[in-house]
């Protein structure tokens, strides 16, 4: 991947204070973790029709934990490259589709319904990026709220 800010823009130190991993040190993370992407499951049977689309994101999380890990590095990447504290998830989705596919060649699977659902757990567990999304009210909103709450009482 050619990296389109490199040598030609000055990145401000200040935007990269407080945040783990920013891009210098986490492109060579990205590009593995892109490579665990290429793999994407998004199994389905015929119960799929019983389930609720919290109860397919759990599935889909579980099976592609290397999506959601690609999505924070994107984020980071964000804040650190632009100094920016705002970013609409669907673009982290389309980006996170567009990297997986440009790196490893295949078709990324990334239903668009999970948008809400990764934007909560992203904000809910990763401290440096609370706040990144502009919320709307959602069936997620349901769905984190009881992730947390099982999360508090398995601590």
């Amino acid at each position: 991947m050619v990296d389109i800010f490199a040598g030609g823009t000055q990145r401000d130190p200040r935007h990269t204070q407080n945040i783990p991993n920013t891009p210098d040190n986490q492109q060579d993370d990205l590009f593995s973790v892109l490579r665990d992407a290429a793999s994407i499951t998004h199994e389905s049977d015929d119960n799929d029709q019983a389930l609720t689309t919290a109860e397919e994101f759990e599935r889909y999380h579980e099976q592609n934990p290397a999506i959601y890990k690609a999505m924070v590095i994107l984020c980071r990447q964000w804040i650190s490259r632009t100094g920016r504290r705002k970013l609409g998830i669907n673009a982290v989705v389309e980006r996170t589709r567009w990297e997986i596919a440009v790196q490893t060649n295949t078709d990324p699977k990334i239903d668009n319904n999970f948008a809400p659902y990764f934007a909560r757990l992203i904000m809910a567990q990763e401290r440096d990026l609370a706040g990144l999304f502009d919320l709307r009210r959602s069936g997620a909103d349901e769905w984190i709220a009881r992730r947390l709450d099982q999360d508090r009482r398995a601590a």
